[in-house]
């Protein structure tokens, strides 16, 4: 039997236009948590005390990606989510050895081979596809 490796990503959904106390954000942070649910991933959800600047608390959701097509899965749904406004943002962060990558993905430009390279990054592996043009919606960083 071989050792499968759990990959925990946080997922910080935002928005341009919207801050975490304001109406409606809410029922759009649940619409992402129930898409990824639905895809029998193993997601739940933890509040962390109000950013920076805004009036609410923000909510990351956490999904494990064990199995061979949990990745697609998830791209799926944080591309799907990420095209329904231009405005909607979000961070994603993977600890990988001691080292937290963070890497921040906008709406606009974005698709699904660019969040994709980008967990791929995370982990050290090369990206499947050329790189995205100067500007476009991924941003990495890594803190320790």
């Amino acid at each position: 039997m071989t050792d499968q490796r759990v990959l925990e990503v946080v997922v910080a959904p935002g928005d341009r236009d919207l801050e975490p106390g304001d109406f409606g954000w809410p029922r759009d942070v649940a619409e992402l948590h129930r898409g990824l649910r639905m895809r029998d991933l193993d997601v739940h959800t933890r509040t962390a005390g109000a950013a920076g600047g805004h009036k609410g608390a923000v909510t990351e959701i956490v999904v494990a990606l064990g199995g061979s097509g949990a990745l697609g899965a998830v791209l799926s749904v944080l591309r799907g989510w990420l095209g329904q406004r231009g405005s909607r943002t979000m961070t994603l962060t993977v600890q990988v050895d001691g080292t937290a990558r963070v890497f921040e993905v906008r709406a606009d430009g974005v698709g699904q081979d660019a969040i994709r390279d980008a967990l791929l990054a995370a982990l050290g592996a090369a990206p499947t596809a050329p790189a995205a043009p100067e500007g476009a919606g991924i941003a990495g960083r890594a803190e320790r």
